[in-house]
């Protein structure tokens, strides 16, 4: 951006152009909390995170690996949430107070949600495809944490991860 204004003729500095960035943030912010809300209103929730690197001048190599969690529903809206590890507090915190199911992987962070009841575990289909080269349909819990493996569509799944 700041190429773009100095082609024009303008030289602005790296802090000006940090302090635009961030009142945009703040001024933006009530709208991934709304998108927020409207996703957790919905009676399922799409799940998975991707690991990014960010830049960190107090690292060895001047970066670290974070992740990026995306919350989609069944419309289509999306929101990430970014955290600096790959815990489960990230999903503990941000799906905190959800009812619904939830269409996750195998990540083990996400087992302490379904123990209240609150949240239906629903599997992503993704071990059915690995292991068998079929992709099922959603499953009711996912076939490698658990001997259950019936889908949504009624059909049994032949996965023995």
């Amino acid at each position: 951006l700041m190429g773009i204004f100095e082609r024009h003729g303008l030289e602005i500095g790296d802090g000006i152009m940090c302090n635009w960035v961030r009142k945009c943030a703040e001024l933006l912010a009530p709208i991934p909390k709304e998108m927020g809300k409207q996703i957790k209103s919905c009676d399922l929730i799409y799940t998975d995170d991707t690991p990014i690197t960010v830049l960190d001048p107090s690292v060895p190599r001047g970066s670290k690996k974070a992740f990026l969690w995306a919350y989609l529903d069944k419309k289509g809206n999306v929101v990430f949430d970014f955290t600096t590890g790959g815990s489960r507090e990230g999903p503990l915190r941000w799906l905190s107070g959800y009812k619904g199911h939830l269409v996750a992987d195998a990540f083990n962070g996400y087992d302490s949600l379904f123990h209240g009841g609150d949240l239906v575990e629903m599997g992503c289909g993704a071990g059915c495809a690995v292991c068998c080269g079929v992709r099922q349909p959603p499953t009711i819990k996912c076939p490698r944490r658990s001997t259950k493996r019936v889908n949504l569509a009624g059909a049994s799944c032949t996965c023995r991860l």
